[in-house]
């Protein structure tokens, strides 16, 4: 008896020994604020995931520098180029949204962000491509900062003419693409049959033309306007944009 009670007591000492991490792990930290859409795009990978994690707010080290304000140390350090989101946990740091997902992945694998499918993995690749490029300097950089972040934030004056022919000649070659690109899908979802990284990508970009006072016409692109109104409508993103 005594030698099975001896076994019983090392194996439960073993055990607490190999979760002990999972109970005084830190919650991560994520650097930046939720009008990014790069910060929008981890925040809302992590409540997808189930990931606790604490939002430190900083604005990107060039405009706190225009602000002149103090770049925090432990930002600064997480985030050589100054650019945010900047992900921290512990004395472990990572830079850029699409590496710090992907670090996630494979961290925290249950709610895949990508299908299984290579062919649908690739697409899904492309369309968080497609946001982080073309969409970005379509809506982040030509609408949203001119529209938002230059009068409210950085008090200068806007590019209106920039803002409209943003409006007028490329948000309707965008608007096309998804609007067929979801048809091809069977509408519901950009890639297979549930939510995965190229609709989180692609979202948050919508979250900014919102911000901006700018809607998708239904008329005109239907099956795009219920997308995103159903997407925003996903409890991890709510959750990011309560």
């Amino acid at each position: 008896m005594k030698t099975i009670h001896a076994k019983s007591k090392w194996f439960f000492m073993a055990s607490l020994i190999a979760f002990l991490p999972l109970f005084s792990m830190e919650k991560p930290v994520i650097w930046g604020v939720k009008v990014s859409p790069y910060v929008r795009k981890v925040m809302v990978a992590m409540e997808l995931k189930g990931i606790s994690y604490d939002l430190h707010e900083t604005l990107p080290s060039k405009l706190l520098s225009i602000l002149n304000q103090e770049i925090p140390t432990e930002f600064a350090q997480a985030s050589p180029l100054g650019k945010i989101p900047a992900y921290q946990e512990g004395n472990f740091s990572l830079a850029d949204s699409s590496v710090i997902i992907a670090y996630l992945e494979k961290t925290h694998p249950q709610h895949a962000l990508f299908p299984k499918n290579p062919k649908q993995y690739a697409k899904a690749l492309w369309l968080e491509k497609y946001a982080d490029t073309f969409l970005s300097e379509t809506i982040h950089n030509k609408i949203f900062v001119e529209s938002v972040v230059k009068p409210h934030v950085l008090k200068m004056q806007s590019n209106q003419e920039l803002i409209q022919q943003a409006i007028d000649k490329e948000l309707p070659v965008i608007f096309n693409y998804l609007e067929q690109t979801l048809k091809d899908n069977g509408d519901k979802f950009l890639v297979g049959n549930r939510m995965t990284l190229a609709d989180i990508a692609i979202g948050v970009h919508f979250v900014s033309l919102k911000m901006s006072g700018i809607t998708v016409n239904k008329k005109v692109w239907p099956v795009l306007a219920e997308y995103v109104d159903r997407i925003l409508e996903q409890p991890a993103f709510k959750k990011v944009l309560a």
